[in-house]
């Protein structure tokens, strides 16, 4: 147990942080600044605390100079890294600010890379705690909570919760206030006139503009109250949230503002859209007689704004959210139900006739704020953070030592290396793009779902428009007269095939179905349902059974969308029993197969059966698939090095046969590991979750050779292994076959972590 012997803690925060548009932001840098003022210096000058700053992928802040590090919410390794920060530095302890949205990965679970790496005591604040959270949620807030000392809630409802939810031990958390400012008791009229609204009575919303807000409902209340008091004034104060605002740009307001013109009540309605200083606030809140929160949503937890102006003595009027119900009790407010615009205007009327009750209600609220003030909030947390670093045994340290899997990085470098404006590469010698080669619709398409599972992954909109490029390569290469797919394209953009190929159809058909089920904007989606129907109007007369397979797991995404759809539906159902009828007349107990030779990409056979037996819940066609899948893989294990070693294609492996070890090619691999994922969704079962690790470890180095076929470089892949080593040019398809494996592996643990299985983290 470590003593601090009177001296005050060197404390870390991990946050969002000013000037950065977010309520945690400025919550994280009153704590720093009033902690600062305990210590009788300012936060710039304070030795004592500094911040990790968690910024957005698209801006680029000019932060105070009490921010030491910056993590990028997208990229997993800033996590770690900050880590590697924070250990070498002399802080004695880390507080997280905690709320799901501002880390990245699935549920903000990248997070977790950093406190697993942390070997310095932590505390956590939770500004957000679910009743109902999705597995990962309760995943992710289970593993903050194992590694901190303590947590910290911010309203009584959420001691509860978090120990009958997610099992944390009433001793582990601690109740601390929000935090509000410290303002005198003041008369209302004081600062009107800055507003141009003297006489007028205010009312007053604030914060990050999101439809959540309900704030329509306080608009239609206006047009109600203004009947009886024509001279009241309804502030709404704040910008769009900027993850509102990327998404859907500023929809939202204007909606609001088209309401106010719709019940003619502009004289009485004003927006303020500007995020606020803090001494611009306080005139705000000062100037308003009533504060109303006309929130949407039960489950909200903590609302600043809402502690903000209970702190400044505001007669407030709030729907019944849970921190609402929790601050508002005992006479503090006026609770409303939801989206009930008439119930909010006879709340006001009410208020503003009866000046004896206004008055009561304003002295109740503001009585109660006393212990919201910063600078007992700022006291209570360094408090909590003495108690934690005394509290940091040597057992936790230990346990945080625990080995965890690793998860590589993802490493864009080459594939964006070999992407230009017509779309990627599909030859390279060694690193560099060949352009003799050209393109192909077949890397395109791969191309497109890599882009689209990344941008699923990371949310990273720069990746859009890869995505776009890829796209609109397969929009080019589909012929409308004749209705058929082109493949291979020069370097002058000029089309040479001199066949149809049935494989590179199946391949577009899978990329669209993937593309349209998680498509990141309406155009996307929409072009590539127009283009997938047109495609699968024209497969059923295919006899390659890997093209029945890419179009069988392709209407699989699509029918998880549109399930339907009865066309695509039964194309599905003919070619699966396509396979499953080929597959039964072809086999005997030695060779479980469907052709009379084991070739290229085999394991897509066992992964369309997966998919379409798992969607469909069919035991037989799932049996058919295990089996299989199964088979093949006993042929390319190598059970005493436990590891791959795949056909190779000069020779392939003929009924009867040996199977050629040379030359291995990676697109075997993303072939496996995509079929073992479609396993592992629908079974559970440990072995394909070893299959896909095998998998990646094959690009890694655990291979015939024992070399890597991964470049730890520039993030390509080696064409492969042939029997002098490894084939050093890094072309599209082994780049786009390690990126496909890479991305699965990410998904396998958002699935766990979906199921509430352990999250596996980066260690360095």
């Amino acid at each position: 147990m470590k003593k601090l012997s009177g001296k005050k803690p060197k404390i870390g925060f991990i946050s969002t942080y000013i000037p950065r548009e977010c309520g945690i932001g400025t919550f994280t840098n009153d704590i720093v600044n009033n902690i600062s003022k305990l210590h009788k210096v300012s936060e710039q000058e304070n030795p004592n605390t500094l911040v990790v700053a968690i910024s957005d992928k698209d801006n680029f802040y000019s932060y105070p100079a009490e921010v030491k590090f910056e993590i990028n919410q997208q990229n997993r390794k800033n996590y770690i890294n900050a880590a590697h920060f924070l250990n070498n530095s002399d802080i004695d302890i880390v507080n997280i600010q905690h709320e799901f949205g501002i880390f990245g990965g699935y549920d903000g679970n990248f997070i977790l890379d950093t406190v697993e790496n942390l070997r310095k005591p932590i505390v956590t604040t939770f500004h957000t705690v679910l009743e109902n959270p999705s597995a990962g949620q309760k995943t992710v807030v289970e593993q903050m909570a194992s590694n901190s000392v303590y947590v910290v809630v911010l309203a009584k409802r959420a001691i509860n919760i978090l120990k009958t939810v997610y099992k944390i031990p009433e001793k582990k958390i601690i109740f601390i206030e929000h935090g509000a400012p410290n303002v005198s008791f003041m008369d209302s009229s004081y600062y009107k006139s800055d507003f141009n609204a003297s006489g007028r009575k205010i009312i007053l919303t604030f914060g990050l503009i999101n439809p959540n807000k309900g704030i329509e409902y306080g608009i239609k209340a206006i047009s109600n109250i203004v009947k009886k008091h024509p001279n009241v004034l309804y502030i709404i104060l704040g910008t769009t949230h900027p993850e509102v605002r990327k998404q859907f740009g500023e929809e939202y307001r204007l909606s609001l503002e088209l309401l106010v013109k719709k019940l003619d009540i502009e004289n009485n309605v004003e927006f303020f859209n500007y995020f606020v200083t803090k001494k611009e606030l306080i005139k705000f809140l000062i100037a308003s007689d009533i504060y109303l929160t006309p929130y949407l949503s039960k489950e909200q937890i903590v609302s600043g704004t809402l502690a903000y102006a209970l702190t400044c003595g505001k007669a407030l009027i709030s729907t019944p959210y849970w921190y609402a119900e929790e601050l508002l009790a005992d006479k503090r407010g006026i609770l409303v139900p939801f989206k009930d615009e008439n119930a909010i205007s006879d709340a006001v009327i009410k208020l503003l006739e009866d000046e004896k009750q206004f008055s009561q209600y304003r002295k109740n609220a503001y009585d109660y704020g006393r212990e919201f003030v910063w600078e007992n909030v700022a006291e209570k947390f360094e408090n909590a953070f003495i108690r934690a670093i005394e509290n940091y045994s040597d057992t936790m340290k230990t346990a945080r030592a625990v080995k965890r899997t690793i998860l590589p990085e993802i490493n864009l470098n080459h594939f964006k290396i070999m992407t230009d404006d017509t779309g990627i590469f599909q030859h390279c010698t060694m690193s560099i793009p060949n352009r003799d080669f050209g393109y192909t619709t077949d890397d395109n398409a791969r191309a497109l779902i890599v882009a689209i599972k990344n941008w699923y992954l990371s949310k990273n909109d720069d990746t859009i428009a890869y995505i776009v490029k890829y796209l609109s390569f397969l929009l080019h290469a589909y012929d409308e007269e004749t209705e058929s797919v082109k493949n291979f394209m020069n370097f002058q953009r000029e089309w040479v095939d001199t066949k149809i190929s049935e494989d590179t159809t199946g391949r577009m058909v899978w990329a669209l179905g993937y593309c349209l089920k998680h498509a990141p904007n309406n155009s996307i989606h929409i072009i590539s349902i127009n283009l997938f129907k047109n495609l699968i109007s024209n497969v059923t007369h295919f006899t390659s059974p890997r093209a029945w397979s890419f179009v069988i797991i392709g209407s699989i995404f699509y029918l998880s969308i549109y399930p339907g759809d009865l066309e695509v539906k039964n194309i599905s159902t003919v070619l699966t029993k396509r396979i499953t009828d080929q597959l039964n007349s072809n086999k005997d107990n030695d060779w479980l197969w469907l052709e009379d030779t084991l070739c290229y990409e085999n394991a897509r056979i066992p992964q369309a059966l997966f998919s379409y037996g798992g969607f469909f819940n069919d035991k037989k066609i799932m049996s058919l698939a295990k089996n299989t899948f199964k088979w093949i893989m006993e042929i390319q294990t190598d059970k005493e090095n436990n590891r791959l070693t795949l056909i190779g294609n000069k020779g392939w492996m003929k009924r009867s046969g040996e199977r050629a070890k040379f030359d291995q090619q990676p697109v075997e691999i993303a072939a496996i590991v995509d079929a073992a994922y479609e396993g592992y969704k629908y079974t559970r079962e440990k072995y394909y979750e070893e299959v896909i690790e095998m998998g990646i470890d094959w690009f890694l180095g655990n291979n015939d050779v024992g070399e890597a076929v991964y470049d730890f470089n520039n993030g390509g892949s080696r064409d492969g292994i042939h029997s002098l080593g490894i084939n050093l040019n890094e072309g599209a398809e082994s780049t786009l076959s390690w990126l496909l494996s890479l991305h699965r592996l990410y998904e396998l643990n958002q699935l766990k972590i979906k199921s509430g299985e352990k999250y596996s983290v980066n260690k360095s």
